[in-house]
């Protein structure tokens, strides 16, 4: 889509790292509360943690989504977007904001397959995000000529794949040794402030690199 084009997803890179920032804070911490739980042989504990983290990446995507919406042209000023660049990014950015709660659910909630002793599982479910997106990509970009709107599309369509894939594996799959249940998702204070806590570091790494 041109050279603005190219400019628009490359400023928008540092907010979109600080959102798998965010993810990674309760998908690592959460994750390895779940283990500690497991290893414990202490199931509910664990599937209450799931839960909450379940909650977690579904609220911290909303309020991404309301913060970044209110703040997205000085974040992609900071970024560097220039008057040619900032209508593309706020078009691309405006999108992928959108698919917030899917991208924190996916991703977040990935982290739990290999904990459950499936990482092979954890692995596909990011490539079926990745195959959908990228031949989307190629669908609405280079053949329907969507520009970086399509390509934003593309990305949070891929990231709703992943998410549906996650969220299968703990609801409908059998015999595995988590489980997703609506009854553990009611906030327990003590169990967010543990999962905050062990993925704080993981978090400042990543949000470092924004």
């Amino acid at each position: 889509v041109g050279e603005n084009g190219l400019a628009a997803t490359t400023v928008a890179n540092p907010a979109m790292t600080f959102m798998v920032a965010v993810a990674m804070l309760v998908g690592v911490g959460g994750n390895a509360l779940a283990a500690i739980k497991l290893g414990e042989r202490k199931k509910r504990v664990a599937e209450r943690v799931l839960g909450n983290s379940f909650v977690l990446l579904v609220g911290a995507g909303v309020v991404a989504w309301i913060v970044g919406l209110a703040a997205l042209d000085p974040i992609l000023r900071a970024s560097g977007a220039d008057d040619a660049v900032l209508p593309h990014a706020r078009a691309f950015m405006t999108v992928i904001i959108a698919g917030c709660p899917l991208q924190f659910v996916a991703f977040g909630m990935n982290n739990f397959i290999r904990t459950a002793g499936a990482p092979n599982r954890a692995l596909v479910t990011m490539l079926i995000g990745l195959v959908v997106s990228t031949a989307l990509n190629y669908l609405f970009v280079l053949r329907l000529g969507w520009g970086v709107e399509g390509s934003a599309l593309a990305t949070i369509i891929g990231q709703a794949a992943s998410c549906a894939a996650v969220l299968w594996y703990f609801v409908f799959t059998r015999n595995v040794p988590l489980k997703l249940h609506f009854r553990y998702m009611a906030p327990h204070l003590r169990v967010i402030g543990t999962i905050l806590s062990l993925g704080f570091a993981s978090f400042a790494v990543q949000a470092g690199m924004a």
